[in-house]
């Protein structure tokens, strides 16, 4: 969600669709629009994509180019990560990657104008 546009495009075209589970996303503009989602919201949520009963929350981590450096993810069953705590969760995935973030050099766009 975080790569430029052209390099989202030659991996997605690159990409091999297989369904997984009924939750699996299967072709290019269904990614396209969850990947706008996830940069607009700054996490993303995998409801079972891969296995029927996994969930993950996960938040980006960058460094002081404003590169994506890593991510930090949360992994449950659909027990564990639901609708309930979904969003609580992605708050402190959003909290730790920011606080790795700074560590690697990284400045909101408010602290980059702060020092200009």
């Amino acid at each position: 969600a975080w790569q430029p546009a052209s390099v989202q495009a030659s991996i997605i075209d690159d990409l091999q669709w297989e369904r997984a589970t009924p939750t699996t996303i299967t072709d290019a503009q269904q990614l396209r629009e969850e990947l706008g989602r996830i940069r607009a919201r700054g996490w993303s949520f995998d409801n079972g994509e891969d296995y029927p009963d996994v969930r993950c929350v996960a938040a980006p981590v960058f460094n002081a180019n404003n590169d994506l450096t890593a991510a930090i993810s949360v992994v449950g069953t659909r027990l564990q990560i639901n609708e309930d705590n979904r969003d609580y969760l992605a708050g402190k995935a959003i909290a730790c990657a920011k606080d790795i973030s700074r560590l690697l050099g990284w400045k909101s766009p408010f602290e980059q104008l702060a020092s200009s």
